[in-house]
C-alpha cells in the first residue's frame, strides 16, 4: 500500500509527494504470511489501526515499544540507545553485510 500519512491532517491519507516515498523492502515468508492475513481482501484503507481504529501515530509508536521494553526487561543487558530508529538502521546494516 503506497499510501503517506499527510501530517496537517490525521485523517488524510494520500500518495506519496514523491517517487522517494514508494519503498520496496525484503521480508521473509513468515511475514509475508502474516501481512496476507492482516490484509485479507482489502484494496485500500489503513493496514494497522490504534485499538480504537484510528491512525498508529508515531507516538503512540514509541510509547507501545518503550512499554514493551520496560515490561520484558529488555534493556538490562543492552548497551547503547534502543529506539526504533536504531532498530531501523540495525536491520539495514545487517541487509548491506548479508549482500
Amino acid at each position: 500500500m503506497n499510501n503517506s500519512l499527510k501530517r496537517k491532517s490525521l485523517k488524510a491519507i494520500n500518495e506519496p509527494k514523491t517517487e522517494a516515498g514508494i519503498r520496496e523492502i525484503e521480508i521473509d515468508e513468515k511475514t509475508a504470511s502474516f501481512l496476507r492475513e492482516c490484509i485479507g481482501d482489502k484494496k485500500s484503507g489503513l493496514l494497522f489501526k490504534s485499538d480504537r481504529g484510528n491512525i498508529l501515530t508515531t507516538e503512540l509508536v514509541n510509547a507501545s515499544y518503550s512499554s514493551m521494553l520496560k515490561k520484558y526487561n529488555i534493556l538490562e543487558d543492552v548497551y547503547g540507545k534502543v529506539d526504533l530508529h536504531s532498530l531501523r538502521y540495525a536491520y539495514a546494516t545487517r541487509c548491506i553485510e548479508a549482500r
